[in-house]
């Protein structure tokens, strides 16, 4: 019987340590965001996105996100159909093309209040080095990234086939997200830069040194089977900045037509169509 008692101690001595570290944990330590500016000759800001624009279409960008998805829409300006070739069509990061057909099946889905999807990550290095082996691997790094936190056997999903040639109608546009830039966290190893107690700058750069020199090139036509028109919209990494969490986000109290009590609710107070960002934690 003493036994028993003795672990039963024991047990709820375990559990409260559990719950303390746990608790410790969460308690001791700081958010923060690094951003990430993108630069371009071609586009220019409009109607939060960053706007190409010729006779045929509209190509409008809003990079902000967390991880920097490459997120397009292409608008059809004229009367008649206009046919994208994805085969043909890449985004060239560093010098490394990526196609946008490669005859893959994505599955997107939910259960309950959590989502899942897939995308390609390309965990684009900022170190400077950007070679052909710049991981030093002789393997494809990219891959696909998947999130499943599932609290239920019951879920919802639907799978979708990439399509090789994409048709906009006359007078519509149509979205198009697949890759995500994914750098790795840059720091300078200065403490007020890396954490600072507002807003630092990392580094600047142009279009000769930047570690991040995108193209998105799209190749179109107004037949499906002569399709020989091309945009090549380029982009590159301009700067890179920290921000603590209290310069970046905002909190208010949000309350629904049905609610009891308000809510607290948290917005960023930074951002722009240009940029992206990854967010970060220091532990105390």
């Amino acid at each position: 019987m003493c036994l028993e008692v003795i672990m039963k101690k024991k047990n709820l001595f375990n559990l409260v340590c559990v719950v303390v570290t746990s608790v410790l944990s969460v308690s001791c330590s700081q958010n923060f965001y690094q951003v990430y500016t993108m630069d371009s000759n071609d586009l220019k800001m409009q109607d939060n996105s960053l706007l190409f624009e010729n006779a045929d279409c509209q190509v409008s960008y809003n990079f902000w996100s967390d991880g920097g998805h490459v997120s397009f829409a292409f608008k059809n300006k004229t009367d008649k159909d206009i046919f994208i070739n994805m085969n043909e069509s890449f985004l060239v990061v560093n010098g490394n093309a990526h196609n946008y057909f490669e005859a893959k099946t994505y599955t997107y889905g939910s259960a309950y209040a959590t989502t899942i999807g897939y995308g390609e990550s390309l965990g684009v290095s900022l170190s400077g080095n950007t070679g052909i082996w710049a991981n030093k691997q002789y393997t494809a790094s990219a891959g696909v990234a998947a999130s499943v936190q599932s609290r239920s056997a019951i879920m919802n999903t639907v799978s979708r086939k990439e399509q090789e040639i994409v048709c906009i109608p006359a007078n519509s546009f149509k979205t198009f997200s697949k890759f995500c830039l994914s750098p790795v966290i840059y720091q300078k190893c200065v403490k007020k830069v890396d954490f600072p107690s507002n807003r630092a700058s990392l580094a600047k750069f142009d279009s000769t040194n930047s570690p991040i020199i995108m193209n998105n090139r799209l190749t179109y036509g107004f037949k499906n089977d002569a399709m020989d028109k091309h945009i090549d919209n380029v982009f590159w990494l301009g700067e890179i900045e920290n921000f603590s969490e209290k310069s970046a986000i905002e909190k208010s109290d949000e309350k629904g037509c049905y609610d009891l009590v308000s809510k607290e609710i948290r917005h960023f107070k930074i951002g722009k169509p240009s940029q992206f960002y990854r967010h970060y934690q220091k532990r105390m």
